[in-house]
């Protein structure tokens, strides 16, 4: 009885202090205690609202100054990302607005908020058709593929990601070229397949070494030691993140130190070198509790539990299982309350955008009836000046024809007149021709007859001559 007393005092003094580490992701406790962000930071955020011109180059500093206050506030990223893209549209930047809507890409991701990630992949793609910008198709193929990643459609995100790689390989980008493969061995690690996982994260890590990037060579060996400890090579996996700790410690990076001391401690529980994992678990708590990270800390949580009960210590495994599900569902209960926030603004701008819509179908019709009495109105007058045309051809035609017929005429009459005169001179001629040999006749016959007479009037004549003489007549 009274170790359970003991045990429900533990509990409630879990829950009390549980309850000033919840943090939620709504976005009004996104924007509590961001003491880690730097003074010149704000003074670059105040000096946002001042950019009167178009200047790609200082809003890219923006964006960069937001990608570093993303590894300690994300909420605020998420909301200083918004008021750049803001500032972008209004000076008409397309660059800008795209790197705006592509880091909102990977801010949704990371807090589940999938609706919100394709809105920004498809104002990415729209900004593409409008310009297109060298190797950014590739950058949006390679987000997609972790937009289906993060919702488990692995099959999907291969391609997406294959296809970026592919274009990165032609253009001999060896900082993308590592990106893609570390992203397709994450892939193969979710699907259990560590052969091609390792074989995606050790070309990756060659890539990297290649460049020289440090931190990003670290979170590589991360990714191979996972992939090592989740097929059952401890040594190998104990080696590889302990090198990427050591890396990690170098560059003070917090969110990636807090990840890998908890790696470690659960390959060193698996190993059963229990005593040497519990700094390392003490180290992932402070930093996760010193980042105002919530998962990290549930997940540290869960850790503990594992360690306690591989050491038999069944009653901490417990409180420290009942404190990792304790956060957990707070975290559970944000997001949740997070994605019904986003499941109504959606559907309030689903009815706007249906009433829009709508107005626009209205318009449309309207417009369309308005293009359709134009249109019968030009045809109806198309045929009338058609059937004038063709009239006009008729009458023009008709007309031409009666004064060829007429010209026809006129020719064939003067052409009748002419060979009536001709004939008429011919008959004339020819009239006046007999006319003359019948002179002609009467004068021989009158010179015959006078000869006739003359020579019957010779008393010499024969008496035969005469005779014939007197039957010429």
């Amino acid at each position: 009885m009274r170790h359970l007393i003991l045990l429900l005092i533990l509990l409630a003094l879990t829950a009390f202090s549980l309850k000033g580490q919840t943090v939620g992701n709504s976005p009004e406790d996104r924007i509590k205690d961001f003491t880690n962000i730097p003074k010149e930071t704000s003074s670059l955020i105040d000096s946002l609202d001042r950019i009167s011109v178009p200047d790609s180059t200082t809003l890219s500093a923006y964006i960069e100054v937001i990608q570093q206050i993303y590894q300690s506030a994300p909420g605020l990223a998420e909301i200083l990302a918004g008021t750049t893209l803001i500032k972008a549209k209004k000076l008409g930047l397309l660059r800008t607005q795209f790197d705006c809507h592509f880091f909102l890409i990977f801010i949704n991701l990371e807090f589940t908020q999938y609706a919100k990630a394709q809105q920004a992949i498809i104002a990415c793609k729209e900004i593409l058709k409008k310009e297109d910008f060298q190797g950014y198709e590739a950058r949006l193929d390679n987000a997609q593929g972790l937009f289906f990643y993060a919702q488990g459609i692995y099959e999907e995100a291969s391609i997406y990601i294959r296809r970026s790689l592919e274009y990165w390989k032609q253009e001999g980008e060896h900082r993308r070229i590592a990106i893609a493969l570390n992203n397709l061995g994450t892939i193969y690690l979710e699907k259990q397949e560590y052969d091609s996982a390792l074989a995606n994260f050790s070309s990756a890590l060659e890539y990297k070494r290649l460049i020289g990037n440090q931190q990003s060579t670290a979170t590589t060996l991360g990714n191979i030691g996972s992939a090592y400890s989740s097929a059952g090579k401890y040594e190998l996996a104990l080696e590889t993140m302990l090198e990427a700790d050591s890396i990690y410690q170098i560059f003070d990076n917090n969110s990636n130190m807090s990840l890998s001391k908890r790696l470690i401690a659960r390959i060193l529980i698996n190993l059963e070198r229990t005593d040497e994992a519990l700094p390392y678990l003490q180290e992932a708590e402070r930093i996760s509790g010193q980042i105002r990270n919530p998962k990290m800390l549930y997940l540290t949580y869960e850790e503990y539990a594992r360690y306690h009960f591989a050491r038999e210590e069944y009653r901490m495994a417990y409180l420290y299982k009942d404190k990792y599900a304790l956060l957990k569902d707070s975290v559970y209960n944000n997001e949740s309350a997070n994605a019904i926030m986003e499941l109504r603004t959606n559907y309030e701008d689903q009815q706007r955008e249906n009433e829009l819509m709508l107005s626009n179908q209205k318009l449309e019709l309207l417009n369309l009836q308005q293009e359709k009495t134009q249109t019968v109105i030009v045809l109806l007058a198309l045929v009338v000046l058609s059937i004038l045309l063709v009239a006009f051809i008729f009458f023009r035609l008709q007309r031409t024809k009666l004064e060829k017929n007429q010209v026809v005429a006129a020719r064939e009459r003067e052409i009748q007149e002419a060979k009536m005169g001709q004939l008429q001179e011919e008959l004339a001629a020819r009239a006046r021709e007999l006319t003359s040999r019948a002179l002609e006749m009467v004068k021989k016959n009158d010179f015959l007859n006078q000869l006739k007479a003359d020579l019957v009037a010779v008393p010499t004549v024969d008496p035969v001559i005469k005779k014939e003489l007197s039957r010429i007549n």
